[in-house]
């Protein structure tokens, strides 16, 4: 099953049964399935490819589309193999909702070569039949929802399904027992999922405040009503606004909408 070429594809990606995109290339996208619409930005600090890997797939039936986004300290080769390795697992269990079963497998590859940077990932799977979001997560960032029928705003997957026991970057042992949480959610119902790169980047103008969730939380609560494409220009914007010199991080984040 090849791997969708970036630049063969037009700017909003309608993704078909089976198909798989990502990579570690920098990318502002727009991205359909039958149960999500999603739209990405990712960025790398040093040229066009950095340590911030997105993947978005779905399956056979065209029933589960699955997002996943991994943050490797590394860059260049360490970067690509990792990236290859993503890929391998999400093709594996394209049409699985394991995604917890993707992480171990990862994990022990990392372990194995020995690589010196730990990396972070998180993989979620929207279920369409059952309208169900399931989701692990390996020392990543947690993703906000907003739940529109809760009335609570957006909110952290962590603040609705704790998440008990260590969660752990990949790599860290031998082992790792990764979990999959799962909760429901409707037609409107959104999806952010980000690297810590959005939260971490410091202020220019003292640069010992970093951007932070609260700040994240409150732009995505001012925008609630507008398109994914929109919210995503606008947390650009800030982003941008907050830290105006050289990028500090790679960065990356994706906005997705139940269907």
């Amino acid at each position: 099953m090849p791997l969708l070429s970036m630049t063969s594809l037009p700017r909003t990606r309608a993704l078909q049964c089976g198909q798989i995109w990502g990579g570690i290339e920098n990318n502002d996208a727009d991205i359909e399935s039958d149960g999500l619409i999603a739209s990405l930005y990712t960025r790398a600090a040093n040229g066009v490819r950095g340590g911030d890997i997105h993947y978005l797939s779905v399956c056979k039936k065209n029933a589960l589309t699955r997002l996943a986004i991994a943050d490797v300290v590394g860059h260049g080769e360490q970067a690509a193999e990792q990236s290859a390795w993503l890929y391998a697992g999400m093709q594996r269990y394209l049409n699985r909702r394991a995604n917890h079963r993707i992480l171990r497998s990862l994990s022990k590859q990392v372990y194995a070569r020995g690589l010196q940077a730990l990396s972070t990932a998180g993989i979620l799977s929207y279920f369409r039949p059952f309208r169900r979001l399931h989701y692990s997560l390996a020392g990543h960032p947690a993703p906000l929802v907003l739940r529109r029928s809760a009335g609570t705003g957006w909110q952290s997957v962590d603040q609705i399904t704790p998440l008990s026991g260590a969660r752990l970057p990949l790599g860290a042992r031998r082992r790792m027992p990764y979990r999959q949480l799962s909760l429901g959610l409707n037609q409107g119902d959104r999806i952010f999922l980000f690297t810590d790169g959005v939260v971490e980047l410091p202020e220019t103008v003292r640069g010992t405040r970093a951007f932070g969730l609260t700040r994240l939380v409150e732009i995505l609560n001012h925008e609630v009503d507008a398109p994914p494409a929109e919210v995503k220009k606008t947390v650009r914007t800030e982003l941008e606004r907050f830290h105006s010199g050289p990028a500090h991080d790679d960065m990356t984040f994706l906005i997705a909408e139940v269907r």
